[in-house]
């Protein structure tokens, strides 16, 4: 089989481009030209897969994908790696469960490029400041601020809740050497680097 018999060529959410086993001469070079055109992830592009509850509107889903895809390509850009490696001192990555190499700033760079992320949404109503709770793979949204939220505070929620998926935490309870503010931790300072530049 040649490469014009077997070319799938995945673009950047929200595009996807899909040749079929036909593909040949102008089709092909048209295909490839388009692809550098839209920019294609490299293989250890960060990604998330969503499996929705049985709560979730078709309305809320197009949010959410919409909110998804636009943090996909954020946290895969360039700026989004430039406004991480600001940050001059980084106390903060606290998990047992994290690899023994994530040490450093480029190192949590490196880990979430190569995440593919796979989440479960659900949705729950409070009364309170909790924007959403994370469990294992499963976020939920809290409706009393997620209905009222605009797509850039979603992206934020979105993200921060996937980096406890992830296993990042807030740090302080589980890593007593040091005792940072909760918003230094890596879900509120990515989560706000993804909103800043929604």
């Amino acid at each position: 089989m040649g490469l014009a018999d077997s070319l799938i060529i995945t673009v950047g959410l929200p595009f996807q481009i899909i040749q079929s086993n036909k593909l040949l001469g102008v089709n092909m070079i048209y295909s490839i030209l388009l692809a550098f055109i839209l920019g294609v992830p490299n293989s250890h592009a960060f990604q998330i897969s969503i499996q929705f509850g049985g709560d979730a509107s078709s309305q809320v889903q197009a949010k959410i994908e919409r909110v998804r895809d636009r943090v996909v390509a954020i946290v895969n850009s360039n700026e989004f790696k430039q406004e991480v490696m600001k940050i001059s001192r980084f106390k903060c990555f606290d998990s047992d469960n994290l690899p023994e190499d994530v040490k450093t700033i480029s190192d949590v760079l490196d880990y979430i490029e190569k995440t593919h992320a796979q989440i479960k949404i659900s949705f729950f109503y409070e009364e309170s400041r909790v924007s959403a709770s994370t469990g294992t793979r499963i976020i939920s949204f809290n409706t009393y601020h997620f209905n009222d939220a605009v797509d850039s505070e979603t992206a934020n929620t979105l993200f921060h809740e996937t980096l406890h998926t992830m296993d990042f935490g807030h740090c302080g309870k589980n890593n007593i050497r040091f005792f940072p503010k909760i918003k230094k931790s890596i879900p509120y300072r990515f989560g706000d680097i993804v909103e800043s530049l929604y």
